[in-house]
């Protein structure tokens, strides 16, 4: 088995993209780290996605394409759902009272929220989750709070998956399959050399 070589120039590129990484996600930790846990996951995919597609050649770079644009499609819709919400809230009057307020949000906001309610919902309160025997746990403890942002994360990152699969798979269809144009490729050829 061959081991990978590795250049200093491979080695550098590396730290500048785990640097990258890191700085971008101290950022959206500070600004919304509902976003951060959002895309992680997706981001890390995206950037494998992106060293395949460099790393291959010919055909069989149609899938690495399909799944990168419908996953960067997926994840900036995630995004802009994020920055832009449905919230309810109150604000002063001015008298000394509260005005009830709500901002529309978009249909992005409603689509991701309505997804992320049904997976908390249907599956996490109640098959992983028994609040009625550990609240405690998983409220007040650190690894609790860790726990249910693992998977949070899980469960944003699973649709992006998904609809990143399906557009590597999708663009490989259409690029059709290696064999069947390189098998008539080589036929006319053989057919032009024997005449």
């Amino acid at each position: 088995m061959r081991t990978p070589r590795l250049s200093i120039a491979g080695l550098m590129l590396g730290v500048v993209i785990v640097a990258l990484n890191l700085a971008v996600g101290r950022y959206l930790f500070g600004y919304q780290s509902e976003i951060l846990v959002g895309i992680a996951l997706g981001a890390i995919t995206l950037q494998v996605a992106i060293i395949q597609l460099i790393r291959r050649r010919g055909r069989d770079r149609a899938f690495w394409v399909g799944f990168l644009v419908l996953g960067s499609l997926v994840m900036a819709s995630f995004i802009w759902a994020m920055c832009f919400p449905e919230i309810l809230g109150f604000h002063p009057d001015g008298r000394g009272g509260f005005t009830l307020i709500r901002t529309p949000g978009s249909l992005l906001y409603t689509l991701w929220n309505g997804y992320s309610r049904f997976v908390y919902e249907r599956i996490i309160e109640t098959y992983l989750i028994d609040f009625r025997a550990n609240e405690q746990f998983y409220r007040d403890s650190m690894m609790g709070r860790v726990l249910l942002t693992m998977i949070r994360a899980l469960a944003w990152f699973i649709p992006q998956l998904l609809i990143a699969v399906i557009g590597g798979v999708v663009a490989r269809l259409i690029a059709g399959p290696r064999g069947r144009l390189a098998t008539a490729g080589d036929e006319a050829a053989s057919a032009n050399g024997h005449r």
